[in-house]
């Protein structure tokens, strides 16, 4: 018996040869760019310094210079000491975590109060003047003697005098002594005034135009007995120091700890003046940043808040 073999669909037909398909081949990854290290001639440790305001620009650039160059000769590591025009620009840099780079700036104590606030830095050194208040200016309101003012609470529903708004000793200070002792100086003043200098402001204060203002203890206690003849001195003062160098995040340990010992080590000169208004770089004053940070919390201010954009 003969079996036909059946199959479905078409007709049958030779075995398709199989066909060749590609192989992939692995690609080598790109190398991985090494990190440069912090203080390395690929990653300098920037220095940022605030102008001061009366200062000459060429006199500023020169004693920059001269800085950079004693740093990176004598510390092992390479800086670039920059100048920026403000406060604000130096906090910002300091607290950019982004970009990495490494960072040290000279803050006055109000700026500061934003670097603890937002907790971006390190408190390294501060700044020192051979004079009797060595590591902070101290602030304090003068009232005129028919006021009745004897107390800071006094200030309340009085007319007080100033330079202007953006003045740091006859208002922004004052202000911060004022909201530490418990008075708002932007709503609890009765009326506040401006002066174009500070003798017509002590000429007012002294003829009872004003009735209390906000001074420096050291310019006051410079003017000429006949000028204040019927000015009083509250007790309450604040002393806030006079320049504080912060590091930020990006600056090691160990490069924190050389600029701390070096810096202080620098020989002195016409560039500590001309850059700082200062005589001399030294270890932070423990007990005096704990009270200059213990009357910024006084105050109420929320310092991380006011640094947002």
């Amino acid at each position: 018996m003969v079996l036909a073999g059946c199959r479905r669909g078409g007709a049958g037909g030779p075995t398709a040869q199989p066909t060749a398909t590609y192989t992939p081949r692995s690609t080598p990854l790109p190398a991985l760019t090494a990190t440069p290290v912090p203080g390395s001639a690929d990653s300098p440790i920037r220095m940022l310094i605030v102008q001061p305001e009366d200062a000459r620009v060429s006199a500023l650039g020169s004693a920059a210079e001269e800085l950079q160059t004693m740093l990176n000769e004598q510390l092992g590591l390479t800086f670039e000491v920059e100048l920026v025009e403000s406060s604000a620009d130096a906090v910002r840099e300091v607290c950019d975590t982004a970009s990495g780079a490494p960072v040290l700036a000279w803050l006055d104590g109000v700026a500061y109060a934003t670097i603890n606030a937002l907790e971006c830095g390190y408190d390294l050194l501060q700044l020192e003047r051979d004079s009797d208040e060595p590591f902070g200016e101290t602030i304090q309101i003068i009232v005129n003697d028919g006021s009745g003012i004897n107390s800071m609470r006094g200030l309340a529903d009085s007319a007080f005098c100033r330079i202007s708004y953006a003045d740091r000793m006859t208002w922004l200070l004052p202000s911060l002594l004022m909201q530490s002792n418990g008075v708002d100086p932007t709503t609890d003043l009765e009326t506040v005034n401006d002066f174009e200098d500070m003798d017509a402001l002590l000429e007012a204060v002294d003829q009872g135009d004003c009735q209390a203002a906000g001074v420096s203890a050291a310019y006051f206690a410079n003017v000429q007995p006949g000028r204040r003849r019927n000015i009083e001195v509250l007790d309450d003062t604040i002393n806030v120091p006079y320049g504080i160098l912060v590091a930020s995040a990006q600056v090691p340990l160990g490069d924190r700890e050389a600029v701390q010992t070096g810096l202080v080590a620098l020989e002195t000169g016409d560039w500590l003046e001309t850059l700082f208004r200062a005589d001399a770089i030294s270890e932070i004053d423990a007990e005096a940043l704990e009270n200059w940070t213990s009357v910024l919390e006084s105050t109420g201010i929320d310092f991380a808040t006011l640094a947002r954009p």
